[in-house]
């Protein structure tokens, strides 16, 4: 349900992705969210 809703445009998550990451950088991104830098960053694989 939560899908189809994204994909309608009608549940806007993508407000809440502060950035896009690699694996390599996962570490740095969770000092990130500890300093209240970002709210989530999403691994791009």
């Amino acid at each position: 349900m939560l899908i189809d809703l994204y994909l309608q445009g009608r549940l806007d998550l993508d407000r809440f992705v502060s950035e896009t990451i690699t694996l390599d950088d996962v570490e740095e991104a969770f000092h990130k969210m500890e300093r209240g830098e970002v709210l989530r960053s999403v691994v791009v694989l």
